[in-house]
């Protein structure tokens, strides 16, 4: 029992890196879209400023189903380019499939985050 515990954690621990990957596209848009939303907002022009919101959330629904995509088309040889062994593989494969199935909605509430700080809420945000 104890030993299938430590696989599997391994197998988790092997697919942190592309699941940092998708945190970092999530961030790059938000944080990237954020303060020019919040510029606008500050000038008064709501209009530009819904225009960056929403391509901001169609640039994370695009991001987010390529990562996908992609990730489930490489995701066992990448895995074991990550270092999943033979014995750790079966774990890995079905915590990423999991975790990249639900990748829009990660990058979504990822990437949103910083919109919610950029209006002034910066409890909610956290």
């Amino acid at each position: 029992m104890g030993e299938n515990s430590s696989l599997a954690l391994t197998g988790v621990g092997v697919c942190l890196p592309i699941i940092t990957i998708v945190i970092a596209f999530a961030n790059l848009i938000g944080m990237g879209g954020a303060p020019l939303f919040s510029i606008k907002r500050g000038e008064g022009n709501e209009k530009e400023a819904e225009a960056i919101l929403g391509n901001s959330v169609t640039l994370l629904v695009i991001f987010g189903l390529c990562l996908t995509v992609v990730g489930l088309i490489v995701k066992r040889p990448l895995l074991y380019l990550l270092g999943a062994s033979e014995n750790t593989i079966e774990y890995a494969n079905s915590y990423i499939t999991i975790y990249l199935l639900g990748n829009v909605f990660v990058m979504m509430s990822l990437g949103l985050n910083s919109f919610i700080n950029a209006q002034g809420f910066g409890k909610t945000g956290m």
